[in-house]
């Protein structure tokens, strides 16, 4: 029994028997329709700035609750 199958090509989709399959494979169409991903697969190169630290009467880091006002 002969059946009906989608191929894609371009975004587009036709239906063919599946005694005409090769014709159309021929002329470039697939069997599964392609798909764009949404995600980039590229990672995004990201510059940091280095801060110079300027020591201005401060030595250290200090949480706020032990700075000395």
């Amino acid at each position: 029994m002969a059946k009906r199958v989608k191929l894609y090509k371009d975004g587009n989709s036709i239906e063919v028997w599946d005694n005409n399959i090769d014709k159309f494979l021929a002329k470039g169409y697939k069997l599964e329709q392609e798909q764009k991903s949404t995600r980039s697969s590229k990672k995004k190169d990201v510059e940091v700035d280095e801060q110079q630290q300027t020591n201005e009467g401060v030595s250290e880091w200090q949480p706020m609750s032990e700075q000395a006002e």
